[in-house]
């Protein structure tokens, strides 16, 4: 199994987590957004090392890894990019709910990655 081919989705996951401790840890609260676009990029920048690698399955052919689901990777971390800059402003005057709000904006983008790339309608549904 290779799991160079999930990098994106790991990476996205794990920056969502961040996110969360260090909600929990900072107290100013737009480092949140800074780590929360550092961890899109991050993700986008493991998506485009795969561009181009040819099909593959992963995890027993429930995910394809193909160009199609790279281009809409690539399309839902940018979506979610701009989601976070667009909504900065709001989210400010909610002090209390900040990280989550971003957490939840990354795992989103982690489900629709996920959704891209099914192969199969059981992890279609899983990634709902």
């Amino acid at each position: 199994m290779n799991l160079q081919l999930f990098t994106p989705e790991l990476s996205l996951a794990g920056f969502a987590i961040i996110v969360i401790l260090l909600d929990l840890l900072v107290e100013r609260k737009g480092v949140l957004v800074v780590v929360s676009l550092i961890g899109i990029v991050v993700s986008g920048g493991f998506t485009l090392a795969i561009w181009g690698g040819g099909p593959q399955a992963i995890f027993n052919n429930m995910l394809a890894v193909d160009n199609f689901a790279l281009f809409f990777k690539l399309l839902f971390l940018g979506i979610a990019a701009l989601v976070i800059l667009a909504s900065t402003d709001y989210v400010s005057k909610f002090a209390r709910f900040q990280g989550e709000y971003y957490a939840l904006v990354l795992l989103s983008a982690l489900g629709m990655m996920l959704m891209a790339a099914t192969a199969e309608l059981i992890s279609l549904y899983i990634a709902l």
